[in-house]
């Protein structure tokens, strides 16, 4: 449900709360103070509060003083007042509605802020719990760009890495990006990643930086963010930093033990194949160096036999 329409219904269920406890009250009103009537006409406000914030609350308040007016304070079902006390009465009525409604909208939006943050809190164990159970960096850029995406509003997140050349869209969730050329000034090389989110034709970015270097960037379309929410942001940023750099230290470390295990094999074939030519290059040098030797008289069958040899 969008805000204005959320809103909209606030307002109209609040009034029409108002109405039904006037309808209940103008019986007995004889017989109740003026105390006892701005009491009942409270809960129109806490209600408009409760469903629409302050602005439903104040068109409560609003509704409340006229109903006040109007229905029970004589003379009765018009707008008039007898006197000074009357006036008072309403603008008593009103300061303490409003601020009845301003505590009361203080404490929704501090449980929504709560439950919010309650949110971001189980989104981000879950993340971390993806990130300790040693999950494909894939998988785990794809679930932190969507759970982004869902608890920040965004029209589109978006983890970009190094490649060659530009930079290549790691995981992707909500609308599509823009064109590559659009992508290409963040590139790692050229300098031009912005140290915090900053807009750009709707387009903003945060590094995904560790303690030494910037290894991706964070790209988001979507409605402005508050202080809190870059800070919570930088919070996923952090944590898909370190799903990239484990993932290329786990390829690095990979690559190592493969060039440690080739260069292993490439030595032990060397002392194989070095080994088997040992005795026959012997047998060889043995028979030439005879050949060869000017003070060895050899007869014509040895010198035939060393040939053989050879």
């Amino acid at each position: 449900m969008s805000p204005l329409l959320r809103r909209l219904l606030a307002v109209l269920s609040s009034l029409a709360l108002t109405a039904a406890l006037v309808a209940v009250m103008i019986p007995g009103r004889p017989d109740l103070n003026s105390a006892t009537n701005a009491l009942v006409l409270v809960v129109p406000v806490v209600v408009g509060v409760a469903l629409g914030g302050w602005v439903a609350g104040m068109v409560a308040v609003a509704a409340g003083f006229l109903a006040y007016d109007f229905f029970f304070i004589r003379p009765y079902d018009t707008l008039a007042t007898s006197g000074v006390r009357d006036w008072i009465t309403l603008a008593v009525y009103v300061a303490v509605m409003a601020v009845v409604a301003r505590l009361v909208a203080a404490l929704q939006s501090a449980r929504l802020e709560a439950r919010r943050r309650a949110d971001h809190t189980s989104h981000l164990l879950e993340v971390s719990d993806l990130l300790i159970g040693d999950r494909p960096p894939g998988e785990l850029l794809e679930t932190l760009v969507q759970t982004v995406r869902s608890q920040f509003s965004l029209n589109s997140v978006a983890v970009l890495l190094p490649a060659h050349p530009g930079m290549r869209v790691a995981a992707a969730a909500g609308e599509p990006l823009p064109p590559e050329s659009e992508l290409e000034r963040f590139s790692l090389s050229s300098g031009s990643i912005p140290v915090a989110l900053q807009g750009r034709d709707g387009l903003r970015a945060l590094p995904l930086a560790t303690a030494e270097r910037a290894i991706g960037v964070l790209v988001l379309t979507g409605p402005g963010l508050s202080a809190a929410d870059l800070r919570l942001l930088g919070t996923y940023a952090n944590h898909a930093a370190l799903a990239v750099e484990r993932a290329q230290l786990r390829d690095q470390a990979m690559r190592s033990r493969l060039l440690s295990e080739i260069d292993g094999w490439r030595r032990a074939l060397l002392g194989s194949v070095a080994h088997d030519l040992r005795t026959p290059l012997a047998s060889i040098k043995a028979a030439l160096s005879d050949l060869a030797d000017p003070g060895l008289e050899l007869a014509l069958e040895d010198r035939r036999e060393l040939l053989l040899t050879a």
